[in-house]
């Protein structure tokens, strides 16, 4: 664990995809606190779950449509990821198949897309690593909103050191 730029991890995971969602027509909004927010955290692993979320979104969203990234600090000192698009959308049956390893929709609109369906189980592993969570809302046709929440693993350690119990003194 280090100290995590989150600016900077999504900005390098936008770098890295912003050639492909061109290619597509596809336009991408980054939405950045004025004031950069540092955690304790895995830093190449959020990278990974970022960059997965963002390469779906490129990959799920017909030509013209929209990817909107971000963060945001929340209550607790988490930090909570965005990614929305208006790409194809999932089921909400579906959505356990999506977070399973090696799970691929078998639908007639995403059966067109290529991939191993292993994006969102990784960027569930990497929740999870973190004891963190993933939310996904979506609507099919419309598109699909996905939050990776962070805790920030200092300030675990600081509650969890406030909330241990306390040993009685030791009497000479």
């Amino acid at each position: 664990l280090e100290v995590c730029d989150c600016s900077a991890i999504v900005k390098d995971a936008v770098r890295q995809i912003s050639h492909q969602a061109a290619e597509q027509g596809l336009t991408v909004e980054v939405d950045l606190p004025a004031t950069p927010v540092a955690i304790i955290a895995d830093s190449r692993a959020l990278f990974r779950a970022i960059l997965n979320l963002l390469s779906n979104a490129v990959k799920f969203t017909p030509s013209g449509g929209r990817i909107d990234i971000g963060y945001r600090p929340v209550e607790g000192g988490s930090i909570a990821f965005t990614v929305r698009d208006t790409g194809i959308g999932i089921a909400e049956a579906d959505i356990a198949t999506a977070l399973s390893p090696f799970g691929q929709i078998d639908s007639d609109m995403a059966r067109r897309y290529r991939g191993t369906g292993l994006g969102l189980s990784i960027v569930k592993g990497i929740a999870d690593l973190h004891h963190g969570s993933i939310d996904i809302m979506s609507r099919v046709g419309i598109g699909t909103t996905i939050t990776l929440v962070v805790p920030d693993h200092r300030r675990r350690a600081i509650r969890a050191l406030q909330n241990a119990p306390r040993e009685p003194a030791a009497v000479d």
